[in-house]
């Protein structure tokens, strides 16, 4: 399991400033589950007392959270598998993906706010992460499925709370439409290249090396379609990233186009 140290985020060590697009939010989460074992540095959910700065520092700690969903879940559609997560008591047991998502932004129930916001919004943003994938339009035609939004015993809970001041500070949920402004880890004006180095088909494994400072993950989804096919099996690629190190090993699904960490089956539920 991934044990956390948490800190808050200006008392931690960063990447600089050319990298804020993503890098800040995201260095965290990829030293976790690097090494499970390992204690690790991460923020804690930014509250009243955060200084002049508490509201940069609040979108760190979300972005963080919405990169993970769509990034290593590789979930276009948050909301769908957040309701998913909601209904899993022990989905986090052998994931250490959702067990860092669970640890870092659920440890008060404050992952509420963001599913929330997801479900009530109807924020539909990370859908570009398809197009990315397939080069066009997307190829799924998206509905506005409500079927898998909470029912009203959920959302008393949750006002309940919320009203009560259960979570205090910078919020993701609110009257405004996006109090925190949250997307930008679907910037992709900037695209990274990348390189591969491809082992023996049988193998199976195969290394994308990124020098630049841009959008991984968008660079991934182009390049990818360039591997050689395996049928009915994955390929097992190892991202690095020339300022931020190994990021994970991910796979490319066959039904969706996207890439994950983790289980498939999990990866499906957010798509």
């Amino acid at each position: 399991m991934v044990r956390l140290v948490k800190r808050r985020l200006r008392d931690a060590q960063w990447l600089p400033l050319p990298f804020m697009s993503y890098g800040d939010y995201a260095q965290f989460l990829h030293r976790a589950l690097a090494n499970p074992d390992a204690e690790t540095e991460c923020p804690d959910m930014p509250g009243l007392s955060c200084g002049e700065d508490h509201d940069q520092e609040a979108i760190y700690y979300w972005e963080g959270a919405y990169y993970l969903l769509v990034y290593l879940l590789g979930w276009s559609n948050p909301a769908k598998g957040l309701h998913w997560l909601y209904g899993q008591a022990a989905a986090e047991k052998d994931n250490p993906v959702l067990h860092l998502l669970r640890s870092v932004y659920d440890n008060n129930g404050q992952l509420a706010m963001l599913a929330a916001w997801f479900w009530e919004k109807q924020i539909t943003d990370a859908r570009c992460i398809r197009e990315w994938a397939y080069g066009r339009t997307d190829p799924f035609a998206w509905t506005e499925d409500v079927s898998f939004y909470p029912g009203s015993e959920w959302w008393r809970k949750f006002r309940n709370d919320y009203e009560h001041g259960k979570w205090r500070g910078w919020l993701p949920y609110g009257t405004d439409y996006s109090p925190l402004h949250l997307g930008h880890v679907l910037d992709a004006n900037c695209r990274s290249d990348g390189e591969w180095i491809i082992s023996e088909k049988h193998t199976r494994r195969a290394a994308f090396f990124i020098s630049g400072s841009g959008n991984w993950y968008r660079a991934i989804c182009a390049s990818g379609r360039d591997l050689p096919e395996l049928g009915e099996r994955s390929w097992y690629v190892d991202v690095i990233h020339k300022q931020l190190g190994w990021l994970g090993s991910f796979r490319r699904s066959r039904m969706t186009g996207l890439w994950f960490q983790g289980h498939h089956s999990v990866h499906l539920q957010g798509n």
